[in-house]
């Protein structure tokens, strides 16, 4: 019977061969797999039998990886939670796993939201829009898209959140001082269309009190100042081919008329199958608080 001396030895002979370069650690013999033809691409590094000195570099070459995937995964979370602009980076955190619908329609609404995340991350464009009434979960829903993609990515995309109210109130803040104007118009807004995926939120909330109703029943509504309407056809022109996600406590004859047919036409564009109006679903945040 072959003893494991023999044993090892011709395995040695049989499967692998010497390298003509020594270890570098230990000047000892490296040893490498006896590939099949001088074509075959090696299997992997050679290694020296003494002192170990492939296992350490592959060890190293791990820790590498893992060091390069943290950062990327930080600057990611950075970009998202530091280039969004918002007044409670808080609500960032949202999933779409933690909505829960309260009926037929959020259920919808929340399987349009994943289908929408399914069909971005296979490179598809599509325009996710989400109407309604206050608190129905609109934001919710947009953030949690935001963040499915992010972590389904790999945190290869570059996401971000927009309180369209918040931006016109910086942009505005920034007209009468030249050094903020250069700083919101010149880094923020080229962020804002940059991204791969950006959400638009609260479309028209910056127009007033949407409790105000006339004697039928309906919202008195303002018009868009000639700023708001460039700032908003400028950022939806910019996202037409990009997946982007618009959220309004407006229908989209009220939206009509505040911006005009224009920015109508805009949002609507890549959204067939992707537009959901909100309108039996009772306050979200009275059942999540």
């Amino acid at each position: 019977m072959m003893n494991t001396k023999v044993a090892l030895k011709q395995l040695m002979t049989t499967h692998f061969i010497t390298v003509d370069v020594p270890c570098p650690e230990c000047g000892g013999a490296m040893t490498a797999w006896k590939e099949p033809t001088p074509d075959t691409p090696p299997r992997c590094p050679p290694v020296c039998m003494e002192c170990g000195y492939r296992s350490v570099k592959k060890k190293e070459a791990t820790t590498a990886k893992n060091l390069y995937e943290s950062s990327l995964i930080k600057k990611a979370k950075d970009y998202f939670l530091n280039g969004s602009v918002l007044t409670d980076r808080k609500s960032l955190h949202k999933k779409i796993g933690n909505y829960y619908p309260s009926n037929q329609e959020s259920t919808k609404a929340k399987n349009i939201s994943m289908e929408f995340c399914e069909k971005t991350l296979l490179g598809e464009i599509h325009h996710l829009i989400l109407t309604g009434g206050v608190g129905v979960g609109k934001s919710h829903l947009a953030i949690g898209c935001l963040n499915e993609i992010l972590v389904k990515s790999n945190y290869s995309k570059k996401v971000l959140f927009v309180s369209y109210r918040e931006l016109l109130e910086q942009l505005k803040f920034a007209m009468n001082d030249e050094e903020a104007r250069k700083a919101i118009t010149g880094v923020a807004m080229s962020e804002i269309k940059a991204a791969d995926v950006v959400v638009l939120d609260d479309i028209g909330a910056e127009l007033g009190d949407f409790n105000k109703r006339d004697e039928k029943g309906n919202l008195i509504l303002s018009r868009a100042s000639n700023f708001d309407i460039d700032t908003l056809t400028g950022i939806l022109e910019s996202r037409i081919d990009k997946p982007t996600i618009i959220t309004s406590n407006l229908k989209s004859k009220e939206i009509q008329y505040c911006y005009g047919e224009r920015i109508v036409s805009r949002m609507a564009t890549h959204s067939n199958g992707f537009m959901h109006r909100f309108t039996n679903t009772k306050d979200y945040r009275l059942k999540t608080a």
